[in-house]
């Protein structure tokens, strides 16, 4: 019994003895037809060589002509935005200086033709002036009674106590009403204006002027430390709303 396992081993050891030079001829072939198919592939770096070294006519003047017009397209457009810039900023500074100042009620204020005409549109209801007086400051004194434009003349001090001629717009409804019924009392003189407002003053203070107008919520009062030039200014017709 001990003779047979004997034989078993040396039968499978003989066909593993066998195979390995199967085996090596596998090997042996792949190595031998490896070589083969690498020679037959064109090797890439002599080819880059060549191109490298040929001139490239036509196309390298494009390609750097385009970098340009794309600079020169950003340089005009850095251009458009800068002038943008500027013109804004000319436009703040013009709204600056024209914009009128803010005053605080009751403070008197000077103000420019422009700076009064922003501020009327402002306004919730229509200002009153005598137009543009020659040799004349205008102050603008804002308060919940009314607005007072006052024509200071040269010397004068913006908020001082000097008299001045003054055109002032007090809101009231039925103004046109309420004249014209004072208008019969005792001690009251009226006259009609140039442009068909109502002129009522008393003849005990005859420095002041009031007009209204036909469908006009508004009283205005002309006061002048001289009572002819505030009769005078009154039934001139250069009353109006300031626009």
């Amino acid at each position: 019994m001990s003779s047979q396992p004997a034989a078993e081993d040396s039968a499978v050891d003989k066909p593993a003895k066998a195979a390995k030079p199967a085996v090596r001829k596998r090997t042996a072939a792949t190595q031998t037809t490896t070589p083969r198919s690498r020679t037959t592939v064109p090797k890439p770096a002599p080819i880059d060589v060549v191109e490298v070294a040929e001139p490239i006519p036509g196309p390298l003047p494009a390609v750097a002509v385009k970098p340009l017009r794309s600079t020169f397209r950003t340089i005009v457009g850095f251009g458009v935005v800068l002038a943008a810039a500027v013109a804004a900023v000319a436009l703040l500074l013009i709204d600056r200086r024209e914009a009128a100042p803010t005053p605080n009620p009751g403070d008197p204020v000077a103000v420019s033709t422009q700076e009064l005409a922003s501020l009327a549109s402002e306004h919730g209801s229509p200002v009153y002036w005598a137009g543009d007086l020659s040799s004349r400051t205008l102050e603008l004194t804002s308060t919940a009674t009314g607005t007072f434009v006052r024509y200071l003349p040269e010397g004068a001090t913006v908020g001082g106590s000097s008299r001045a001629l003054t055109v002032a717009t007090y809101p009231m409804r039925g103004a046109y009403t309420t004249a014209t019924r004072r208008a019969k009392a005792d001690g009251i003189a009226s006259r009609r204006t140039r442009n068909h407002g109502l002129a009522v003053w008393t003849e005990a203070r005859p420095t002041s002027v009031y007009v209204a107008f036909r469908g006009v919520p508004s009283l205005i009062e002309v006061y002048s430390p001289q009572a002819k030039e505030a009769r005078t200014l009154a039934l001139s017709g250069r009353l109006r709303p300031v626009r």
